[in-house]
């Protein structure tokens, strides 16, 4: 379980080419599919930059879920959270062109992990073209004709490895109306904890439950492995 910090969560092709499935933060379980069907995980975690957790074995999640049956629940509504965003990703990919997809991945990456100021949003660690591509669901080389109409259009700015949302209103815009399974109220600073009704995250009277069992705190530093080409 994450408590503090941001990491991505990157699957692999069978083909060795990576895609970036969703990005994670306090509040958030890592691993707990395979924790409940005991098959290998699907997926892997690359941290951007200093992260605090915790490690909870299969046993003592399992334990803890059988006894606690809120925390059960608040387990239950993270699973299906999870599944919701890959259901409305995959009806984006029918319904939208590319160029809406990149806008409306790279919307919800501002307003659910950016810094705000005004109507200005920083993303404040790494995330690349390929990655940017992976969450819409495009190839790259739209993704980066996409970055650089919207750089152009005044829209957002990059920089090596940067990359600031200059006019959330006019992205908000391009993106287009959202869907009504979305829960989205606009750009906002996530913390450690914070939890909405559709949010992958557990509350933090289940998350402080389920730290509070059996674990080993980690600190974990920067492990770098972006592809080569930044924004």
């Amino acid at each position: 379980m994450l408590l503090d910090g941001v990491v991505k969560s990157v699957g692999v092709s069978s083909a060795g080419k990576e895609a970036l499935l969703s990005i994670l933060i306090g509040g958030d379980i890592v691993g707990e599919f395979a924790a409940l069907d005991s098959l290998p995980r699907a997926s892997s975690v690359t941290c951007c930059g200093l992260v605090t957790g915790c490690v909870i074995t299969q046993a003592d999640f399992l334990g803890a879920a059988s006894r606690d049956k809120s925390l059960a629940q608040a387990v239950e509504r993270s699973i299906v959270a999870k599944a919701r965003a890959g259901n409305n990703r995959q009806i984006e990919f029918a319904g939208f062109d590319a160029r809406t997809r990149f806008a409306r991945a790279l919307r919800a990456l501002a307003a659910s992990y950016g810094e705000r100021s005004g109507n200005r949003i920083s993303i404040s660690w790494p995330v690349t073209q390929n990655e940017l591509a992976s969450l819409a669901s495009i190839a790259e080389p739209t993704a980066q004709k996409a970055l650089r109409q919207l750089r152009e259009a005044g829209v957002i700015s990059t920089g090596y490895r940067t990359l600031t949302v200059e006019n959330f209103s006019e992205l908000d815009r391009i993106a287009g109306a959202l869907s009504r399974h979305t829960n989205f109220s606009g750009p906002r600073r996530r913390r450690c904890g914070s939890h909405s009704t559709r949010s992958a995250r557990l509350p933090p009277s289940s998350a402080s439950r389920l730290a509070r069992r059996p674990t080993r705190w980690i600190l974990t530093p920067t492990r770098d492995r972006s592809p080569t080409h930044p924004l």
